[in-house]
């Protein structure tokens, strides 16, 4: 089945190139079928790129939200990525540490392996000297 534009009487309105969809809604009917049918058996790369896609999916949304002047992005500093790059990074770090402190559970084992290695190793402790120095 292929989707071509609108038509009226069997004539269509306007040509549309192959691939763009007629909505936005199309786009993510596609994109959550798609999702779903290939990307949805876990495996440790489909796993990977998921990740990677939620990350620039968060970046890409705070850059719409500052391209809308939606607050907080509408503030007038907020406007270079310079300035923009150390408030992202402190909300993802609020964020993994209260997770880390309140909700361990959730994080995945790697990264509160690492979280408690950094965090909660005694640094009085000779066999952790080493790393510090």
């Amino acid at each position: 089945l292929i989707v071509d534009g609108p038509s009226y009487q069997g004539r269509r309105l306007q040509p549309r190139p192959a691939g763009i969809p007629e909505k936005t809604r199309h786009a993510a009917i596609a994109g959550a079928v798609g999702g779903y049918c290939i990307w949805g058996n876990y495996t440790a790369i489909n796993h990977q790129i998921v990740l990677y896609l939620t990350s620039r999916i968060i970046l890409g949304l705070t850059t719409l939200a500052q391209e809308k002047r939606m607050s907080p992005f509408d503030w007038k500093f907020m406007t270079k990525r310079e300035n923009t790059y150390p408030i992202k990074a402190a909300v993802v770090w609020s964020i993994v540490m209260v997770l880390f402190e309140r909700y361990p559970h959730v994080l995945h084992r790697s990264l509160r392996k690492s979280m408690d290695e950094i965090y909660r190793m005694n640094i009085f402790d000779s066999s952790h000297k080493s790393n510090l120095i």
